[in-house]
């Protein structure tokens, strides 16, 4: 090894060509220090040194590398692992460019700028706090963000799955989405079965609609201090002030007021109610001071009180008492039923039909402009007679001049009209019934047989006229007039066994006034064994209600 060093200088970017052993160079234009080296005077430059030691900054453009760095504050050794600092209270670590670590980058605070961390995961055993002068901003390009609790997902905000919407969805099945004020109250509650809970008032200035039920204990209607409202208690809706409904009100319940229920149309089922009522609650009447109007009213008042007004049907009321009707009229164009009793102590003035099952009571009097009619069937007449010298099975047999009671001789007949009815001679005009009031005929009933071995069926008609207008009756002329007397009703044998007595029933409902006459004529309705002499025995009533 050279004993003496001999100092080259150069100039430029130059490199020495060749150094003896022992020789250093050193570039005054880039600081760069080279030495010969070995027997071949090969040029190094030179790069590392065993220790540096300056009372100054030490920088590099480049990288400077150490086994072991000594500073003031810095103690420790590079060996892979990583830099471990010393238990200085305040430490920093400055770059400019990057810092970089295979292993753990450990800190009690780190400021970092525009860094960027190549893993997915970024884990504190603490807080981690996110503070910004400007915003904060969580950009997902996969569209969720995804809020998890010790791994398990708890709630997702779904950015891009719904077009028009953003979706957050709880994680856990079952569980519910609550909205809280400061306090910790529950403000609003999405349940996980699909319903909306709001813990609280709902003011809205336009509509609240629902396709379901709206279930509350109250709404109010004008304001939130004094205003009406509705109530809901002990199952049902009360109504506490004053206001109007302008759509439908339907229930399957009753609807009671303790003051006025006003509607263009109150209906009950089909029947309409109009007009103003006002029902009492609790009570059992209807009190009104204008008409109550209705198709039918066929359920349970204990009373109907008109006031002044009047009770207007055009169909049937159907109650179990009418009482105290005193200066009030009830009139209707149809019928008035009763099943209990029908009491007034003024006048009942009827103009159409009335049926009453139980009694009608009344300390005046009870006019009708109408029929009153009874429901008890009394006997016109009835008696019985042998009809004899049937000839033949197309004519109706009768009574003699003589009478209906001249029961011997019943041998008159009359050839039928097409129309059904029977034109009969003057003299005949006595061979009936005489009626002596108003009355409906309603029919008869009769037995009978025939005689000297006949089997065939025979039956009995009634016929009627009006003995004042329909019979030519008080004529002077020599001549005897014809009258017509038209049929009521027919009824035919229900059996045909020779002398075996045999029913016979006809109905009908003819209104008759008093002088009318009611014909019985009877008719063999098949030939028999000998049409020459036929005849038959018969007894029978006449039947009727009353017109008064």
């Amino acid at each position: 090894m050279a004993s003496t060093i001999q100092l080259k200088t150069g100039t430029g970017s130059a490199v020495p060509s060749s150094l003896t052993q022992g020789e250093v160079a050193i570039n005054i234009d880039n600081g760069l220090i080279y030495y010969g080296s070995g027997s071949t005077n090969t040029t190094k430059q030179l790069e590392s040194f065993t220790n540096i030691t300056a009372s100054g900054n030490i920088s590099a453009s480049g990288n400077i590398f150490s086994d072991k760095v000594h500073a003031n504050v810095i103690a420790g050794k590079v060996d892979g692992t990583g830099i471990i600092l010393g238990s200085e209270s305040d430490i920093h670590v400055t770059a400019s460019g990057n810092i970089s670590s295979s292993g753990t980058l450990e800190g009690n605070s780190l400021d970092i700028l525009n860094t960027t961390f190549n893993g997915n995961t970024f884990t504190t055993t603490g807080d981690i706090v996110l503070d910004s002068s400007a915003d904060i901003q969580l950009d997902a390009a996969g569209g969720n963000i995804e809020f998890k609790d010790a791994g398990t997902l708890q709630l997702t905000l779904d950015m891009d799955g719904t077009a028009g919407a953003q979706v957050i969805t709880p994680g856990v099945a079952g569980d519910d989405i609550l909205f809280k004020n400061q306090g910790g109250d529950s403000v609003l509650t999405l349940k996980s079965e699909g319903q909306t809970e709001i813990h609280g008032n709902i003011t809205a200035s336009g509509n609240i609609s629902a396709s379901g039920h709206i279930n509350t204990n109250q709404i109010l209607l004008n304001n939130s201090t004094g205003g009406d409202y509705i109530e809901y208690n002990n199952g049902g809706f009360f109504y506490k002030g004053y206001g109007k409904f302008l759509g439908s009100i339907t229930s399957s319940g009753n609807i009671s007021s303790s003051g006025t229920v006003t509607g263009v149309r109150l209906a009950q089922g089909s029947a309409l109610i109009n007009d103003t009522f006002a029902p009492i609650a609790g009570g059992t009447n209807i009190e009104t001071v204008g008409a109550l109007n209705a198709g039918s009213i066929t359920s349970g008042f204990t009373s109907i009180d008109v006031g002044s007004g009047a009770i207007t049907t055009t169909g049937t009321a159907t109650l179990g008492t009418i009482a105290n009707v005193n200066t009030t009229n009830v009139t209707a164009s149809g019928n008035i039923s009763s099943s209990g009793d029908l009491s007034a102590t003024g006048d009942l003035d009827i103009d159409g039909k009335s049926h009453f099952t139980g009694h009608i009571t009344a300390s005046g009097n009870i006019s009708a402009s109408g029929n009153v009619y009874s429901n008890n069937i009394e006997i016109l007449a009835q008696g019985s007679a042998r009809v004899s010298s049937i000839t033949n099975t197309t004519d109706y047999w009768g009574p003699n001049f003589q009478g209906p009671y001249h029961t011997a001789n019943w041998n008159r007949n009359v050839t039928p009209e097409a129309n059904g009815n029977v034109i009969l001679e003057r003299q005949k005009a006595n061979s009936g019934f005489i009626v002596p009031y108003s009355c409906s005929l309603v029919g008869f009933d009769a037995i009978g047989s025939m005689n000297t071995g006949e089997n065939t069926h025979f039956s009995m008609s009634l016929f009627t006229a009006d003995a004042l207008t329909g019979m030519n009756l008080n004529i002077s002329d020599a001549a005897a007039g014809l009258f017509t007397a038209s049929h009521a009703t027919t009824g035919i044998s229900q059996g045909n066994r020779g002398t075996n007595r045999h029913r016979m029933t006809g109905s009908c409902a003819v209104s008759l006034s008093p002088f009318s006459v009611v014909f019985p004529l009877v008719k063999i309705d098949a030939a028999g064994n000998d049409d020459g002499a036929m005849s038959l025995d018969m007894t029978y009533v006449l039947k009727i209600k009353r017109i008064k």
